[in-house]
């Protein structure tokens, strides 16, 4: 079984993983240093570029490691449970106590409203605004087995969803939260579909369609409006 596992691992996967942690680190180093605030050309050609690449490609992935393979869902929801639900409860708990005693949020003033303000805090995403990825990627996984019951057999299904996604994502304006969630929930599926077309010892197809795809929304985007 575990030869079986190991040689079906992709190497280009993983360049691709390594590649989107990078810019991802890049990200939150500038962050640190402050630069994302401003409008410098660091700002414009680093920040930028690191933020929108690394965690759409990031995203990608997701979509191309988790819908694959066959699994129970009671199984996915599981293992996805003990990896990362609860550790990401776990220290969403410790930011919210050390956030609450250094006075962080305007409706808690006792030890109270503390505790009335916890599970509403965790469940809207009102702890940390540095999480809202988290709770992105748990909605996406939520909705996986969904996505694998339409689009596993149904490739052409997919692409046509895609190229649906783009047009909308390109010429439609559409409000926040939405738009956030469908720009990765389009990446997520995209990344099912590239999964099926790469080959065994390729790695280049994973970052090379991210960037087509980013570039020419972008570019779409530029010549509709700009």
């Amino acid at each position: 079984m575990q030869k079986a596992v190991k040689d079906s691992r992709n190497p280009g996967f993983d360049v691709a993983r390594a590649i989107a942690v990078s810019l991802i680190i890049i990200t939150h180093s500038t962050s640190i240093l402050g630069f994302d605030g401003s409008n410098s050309f660091l700002n414009r050609i680093v920040y930028s570029n690191t933020t929108y690449y690394g965690l759409g490609l990031f995203t990608m992935l997701s979509g191309a490691l988790q819908m694959r393979g066959k699994y129970s869902v009671l199984g996915f929801y599981k293992k996805r449970f003990i990896r990362i639900l609860i550790p990401f409860v776990f220290w969403a708990t410790i930011v919210y106590a050390i956030s609450s005693v250094m006075g962080k949020y305007e409706n808690i003033h006792s030890v109270r409203d503390v505790f009335v303000n916890y599970i509403p805090a965790l469940l809207f995403h009102r702890i940390n605004v540095a999480y809202w990825y988290i709770y992105l990627i748990l909605l996406l996984y939520i909705l996986t087995p969904v996505f694998i019951k339409l689009f596993s057999h149904k490739r052409k299904l997919l692409a046509a969803v895609l190229v649906l996604w783009i047009v909308i994502e390109t010429l439609f304006g559409i409000k926040e939260p939405f738009s956030t969630i469908l720009f990765y929930a389009g990446l997520y599926l995209l990344g099912f579909f590239v999964n099926g077309l790469v080959k065994r010892n390729s790695w280049i197809h994973p970052t090379v369609c991210h960037k087509f795809v980013s570039s020419s929304r972008s570019h779409l985007f530029t010549f509709s409006f700009g």
